[in-house]
């Protein structure tokens, strides 16, 4: 819980200021939720480490904006969104049939 709860706060922050400058897609904010906390809970043993404990849920929400932005960066560069978006077309095609 002392990593889930600051990098969850920290991340919708950022889509929090996203969704005032564009349109943000439920894809979006789902990937960036999996990328930024999943980032956090992986860097949580080095800050628990090297950060002192009044600190850390700071640096946590920091280290998942960023393990965010970086990985939304990867994601589009690499045009991950398109594979996203068919994945999401044939679940919701898969659920209509039923």
């Amino acid at each position: 819980m002392k990593v889930i709860i600051p990098a969850m706060v920290g991340v919708s922050v950022k889509l929090a200021l996203m969704m005032q400058k564009q349109k943000v897609r439920f894809v979006t904010v789902l990937t960036s939720f999996i990328i930024g906390v999943g980032v956090a809970w992986m860097c949580s043993g080095a800050v628990s480490l090297y950060v002192s404990e009044s600190m850390q849920p700071a640096t946590i929400a920091i280290i998942a904006i960023t393990g965010d932005k970086f990985g939304s960066w990867l994601l589009y560069k690499f045009n991950f969104d398109r594979i996203g978006e068919a994945l999401t077309d044939m679940v919701i095609r898969m659920i209509k049939r039923k």
